[in-house]
């Protein structure tokens, strides 16, 4: 088992700046793979969210079109996991389900168009 770089209390809010990230060896049959999760950043700080927080440079949270704020999501590259909520509608590109805020995929280190895992925690 790897050992956990950083943890908080479960529960995070929308808008919160803290997340559960950790390293982890969980089993991979857990994880849903997509290969079109990308991220969304400078051009929207300061715009508020559909979640009705300022998004900003530091923010972790995920955009996706119909689940509610504040669900909680789980996403996975390499071994390194953050668990965010949902804070924002989107993406609006054919194809693709989720879009990182700037904060998570600095955490993540994937701030580009790929796959990365998911799951609900």
């Amino acid at each position: 088992t790897t050992p956990e770089v950083s943890r908080v209390v479960p529960g995070a809010t929308p808008g919160d700046v803290r997340a559960d990230v950790a390293t982890t060896n969980d089993d991979a049959a857990t994880w849903t793979q997509d290969t079109e999760i990308s991220f969304y950043g400078p051009g929207f700080y300061g715009n508020r969210t559909a979640c009705g927080q300022r998004y900003t440079e530091e923010i972790l949270g995920v955009a996706h079109k119909t689940l509610p704020c504040g669900t909680l999501v789980q996403f996975r590259y390499g071994d390194v996991t953050v668990t965010v909520p949902v804070i924002d509608r989107g993406p609006y590109v054919k194809g693709r389900t989720w879009d990182l805020s700037g904060g998570a995929c600095t955490i993540l280190k994937h701030c580009w168009t790929g796959p990365i895992e998911w799951r609900f925690p």
